[in-house]
């Protein structure tokens, strides 16, 4: 198969990106059937996401705490090249024997319901019918510090408007060693109208300490038996409890996450690797990226991050060649332009809009490669603790929604002066 660009015509979108959807999903989807090359951003020295999960009460391994080296890529791994599109139909023409395939393609297109089936949240009224139908989440991390019990927090992101949760996996062992049922809790989740679409857990399945890892596996397992009760789809794998100054080879890294993967299928949950900006094993897009690819499980994913990728001095360009089996949950934030990068932490994550990270453009990507992940409001931002759990949940779904419309205000305007 040869790659291929479908250039809109008109200033409707919406049936090429259909048709690159049929063409990515039959390359199997986790790669974007076109990615333009990126910019590479210099990286500096940055600090670890561990410092502040300390502090809240988060145990995730030696490392968490540990301070690294963004700019150290001495072992590290480059991120893969883009890979290049061929457009069609320039001067010349197409073989008959290609216009034969395309035409197929473009049947098998429009036969697909898939497109029609697509997520079905509304972002808000009034929008346009070719601006993807995001679904949004809230990470429970964003009112972690108001020290809310799991139904608590389940109240308030179904009071606040939310399709679907993002739990923390210690505080859900709390509930169960304190004599809560997940039967109970799944029921009570239904009731309002969520889904478990992710969790948060800091199992140690990446580290080389062959101990350690068995130990890592084990809490692994028990964490997916706990989401897939709950009802759970999917669970975050981050680089947690690697020691401090080492670094699990990406090779490596891809065989242990293939075992997590398979794990997983037990209980029909998918770990998704997550990169955490600076870290040392995955700190870049491309290594998280390297590291799916590598497992050779067709469940693998990337659990993105706006602030994690922008921490780790890898360029948002990237995403481009990303498509929807990798892209399905995405932790959505913003950050200041001040502290500069290499000083930035998680506490200084922000709303959606009311940063300087390009909202729109990582919107934009997400509707050109054909995926729509669920969008994770995660935060840590002190001052946000500080005030009604309620509030800072509302004030969060707001800003999403209303982010995913300015990105796509642009292309309405342009289709209503077409009309």
């Amino acid at each position: 198969m040869f790659p291929i660009v479908i250039r809109p015509t008109s200033v409707r979108r919406c049936p090429s990106n259909v048709l690159q959807r049929r063409l990515a999903d039959a390359c199997g989807g986790f790669i974007s059937p076109s990615a333009p090359p990126s910019r590479r951003t210099p990286a500096g020295k940055d600090y670890s996401v561990g410092d502040l999960l300390r502090e809240t009460g988060h145990d995730g391994g030696s490392d968490a705490a540990a301070r690294v080296d963004v700019g150290d890529r001495a072992n590290g791994t480059p991120e893969p090249a883009p890979i290049a599109g061929a457009p069609v139909g320039q001067s010349g023409g197409v073989p008959s024997t290609r216009r034969a395939w395309l035409r197929g393609a473009l049947a098998a297109a429009a036969a697909s319901s898939a497109w029609a089936a697509r997520p079905a949240a509304a972002n808000g009224p009034g929008d346009p019918a070719d601006v993807p139908r995001f679904r949004f989440c809230l990470n429970m991390s964003t009112i972690r510090g108001q020290n809310l019990s799991v139904t608590e927090e389940i109240e308030i992101a179904a009071q606040a408007g939310y399709q679907a949760i993002e739990p923390w996996l210690g505080k859900l062992h709390a509930f169960v060693e304190s004599g809560g049922k997940p039967a109970e809790l799944r029921k009570r989740i239904a009731d309002h109208g969520l889904t478990v679409e992710s969790a948060i857990g800091f199992a140690t399945w990446i580290v080389d300490d062959l101990e350690q890892r068995r130990r890592g596996f084990e809490q692994a397992r028990r964490d997916m038996d706990l989401i897939a009760q709950l009802g759970g789809k999917r669970i975050a794998a981050p680089p947690a409890g690697v020691p401090r100054g080492q670094r699990v080879e990406l090779d490596r890294a891809a065989e242990r996450y293939g075992r997590l993967i398979e794990i997983g299928r037990e209980y029909g949950v998918v770990p998704q690797i997550e990169m955490w900006g600076g870290n040392p094993s995955i700190g870049r897009l491309g290594q998280a990226i390297y590291v799916a690819v590598e497992c050779g499980r067709p469940e693998a994913c990337f659990l993105g991050d706006v602030f994690h990728i922008y921490r780790s001095g890898s360029d948002f360009a990237g995403l481009r060649l990303l498509g929807p089996q990798a892209l399905q949950v995405f932790h959505f934030n913003d950050y200041p332009a001040d502290p500069p990068r290499e000083r930035i932490r998680d506490e200084h994550r922000v709303f959606p809009g009311d940063g300087v990270a390009p909202i729109a453009q990582i919107l934009r990507t997400f509707r050109d490669v054909g995926a729509t992940p669920v969008l994770s409001l995660e935060l840590f931002n002190r001052s946000y603790w500080e005030r009604p759990a309620l509030d800072v949940a509302r004030e969060g779904l707001r800003k999403m929604k209303a982010a995913v419309r300015a990105a796509f205000a642009s292309d309405a305007d342009r289709r209503t002066t077409s009309d």
